[in-house]
């Protein structure tokens, strides 16, 4: 299952939103990340582009989607984000993205 958010054409994996629900993160917040992320990496072996907020201290794990649509498969809330990402850095598994600009959200 798949929901999209019509705003912003954004979807989410049953995943995602079980994840968000049980961690009290509303989709507002997830589309904030997308919109204006501190980090863009790529996740290597899950193929994924993540997104990272150390203001909001989350992480949005997203799948691209052809005609440059996005789908959520996971949130995961992180005190820490920095510690986070530079251990996935160092280890090879995320590589930085150029840019920082979530441009592929409508707000």
């Amino acid at each position: 299952m798949v929901v999209m958010d019509v705003e912003s054409g954004v979807r989410f994996t049953r995943h995602a939103l079980e994840r968000m629900f049980s961690r009290g993160i509303a989709v507002e917040m997830v589309l904030d990340v997308l919109r204006r992320p501190d980090l863009r990496l790529f996740d290597v072996e899950a193929d994924t582009i993540v997104y990272a907020s150390t203001r909001r201290k989350l992480i949005v794990v997203v799948a691209p989607e052809g005609g440059g649509k996005l789908r959520v498969v996971t949130v995961i809330p992180c005190k820490r984000v920095d510690v986070l990402v530079r251990r996935r850095l160092s280890s090879g598994r995320w590589i930085p993205l150029g840019g920082a600009q979530g441009n592929c959200v409508r707000s």
